[in-house]
């Protein structure tokens, strides 16, 4: 394609035709979640949060990365040593134009709001008051000024690499770059850093629940899902770490390993935060299935969904006296079940 004469004989590489089935594979499963996200809430009748719409952010941005790479693929030869390649010049000049782009959605579009997405969905969920103070609310919120701090100074640099801007894609115009490989050593560990936070982040929640071991440990399975994003991160740390010079020289080469590793990093964080999204559930026998708040229901929700909603109801009318509600008790402590 696009007048590429393969020296090997082969239109694709086993490495660029991996990278496009994986690339597929995970854009149709990403889409599939993220439209089962919202038709539960349609089933269930409550309100799409701004988890939701940035979510939506997320997976539109990871959708045109694979469509990126699998045109990188077939286009520039992304898979292929550079001297294999019969037009080496035009190959690198687009595989370097297809990564400046994908520098620019693959953490600040990509990762980032699926990390916000996750910690507005555990900001939603979780409404938890130890010592009279919001302290779930802070460290959410702190983590997320992080992340998104880390998006916004990625995405700038990624634009301003090179003085003139032309000269990050274009080797025939001369400029002074900063070297993308030293920078993402600074910030990769930043980013394992706050995806190791926000795994971590509900499960002492978890644990604090009145509910059998079992029921703590499945939860704890539930919410660790999103870990498996982290872990595609620790790996592409690893592998900038271990890119030598020549292999930053053969760009259309060493390229796929952590393409692949990307797409996998930004799917995995999506379609876990789809799973861990409230659907309805028999509920639990009454005894052991709440969490301890500072105010009581008299009815118990039969759902994620249902806390979300009675959750709603206390945040709006926490300043009023239980008093004016003749169905809550005086004593106001939540009891909520999941």
């Amino acid at each position: 394609m696009g007048g590429i004469n393969w020296q090997q004989g082969e239109a694709l590489s086993t490495g660029g035709s991996a990278l496009i089935g994986v690339s597929l594979t995970l854009s149709v499963i990403q889409i599939l979640f993220v439209i089962a996200r919202f038709y539960t809430h349609s089933l269930q009748h409550t309100k799409c949060g701004a988890d939701d719409y940035v979510m939506l952010v997320a997976m539109i941005g990871s959708i045109a990365k694979a469509v990126i790479y699998v045109v990188l693929v077939e286009v520039a030869g992304l898979g292929h040593h550079v001297d294999d390649l019969a037009h080496p010049y035009q190959n690198i000049t687009l595989t370097r134009k297809g990564f400046f782009a994908l520098e620019l959605l693959d953490l600040p579009l990509t990762v980032t709001p699926a990390k916000l997405a996750l910690l507005l969905f555990y900001v939603r969920i979780f409404y938890v008051r130890i010592f009279h103070t919001r302290y779930f609310q802070i460290i959410p919120y702190t983590i997320g000024a992080l992340v998104l701090g880390l998006g916004i100074t990625v995405f700038f640099q990624s634009i301003f690499q090179c003085n003139p801007i032309e000269s990050a894609w274009d080797i025939s115009v001369y400029g002074a770059c900063v070297n993308q490989i030293t920078f993402y050593h600074v910030i990769s560990p930043i980013n394992v850093l706050t995806g190791l936070m926000i795994v971590a982040l509900p499960i002492p929640l978890v644990w604090r629940l009145h509910a059998r071991r079992g029921q703590k440990v499945a939860l704890t399975g539930v919410f660790l899902l999103s870990g498996l994003g982290t872990v595609a991160s620790i790996l592409r740390m690893v592998m900038y770490y271990r890119i030598s010079f020549a292999q930053a020289s053969d760009v259309t080469w060493f390229s796929v390993k952590i393409a692949m590793v990307s797409i996998v990093e930004s799917a995995v964080i999506i379609i876990a935060t789809c799973l861990i999204e409230p659907k309805s559930a028999d509920p639990l026998p009454y005894e052991e299935n709440f969490i301890q708040r500072e105010v009581s229901w008299s009815s118990r929700p039969s759902s994620l969904a249902e806390l979300e909603d009675q959750r709603s109801w206390i945040l709006e009318d926490e300043d009023e006296s239980p008093r004016h509600h003749p169905w809550v008790s005086y004593e106001v402590h939540i009891t909520a079940g999941i």
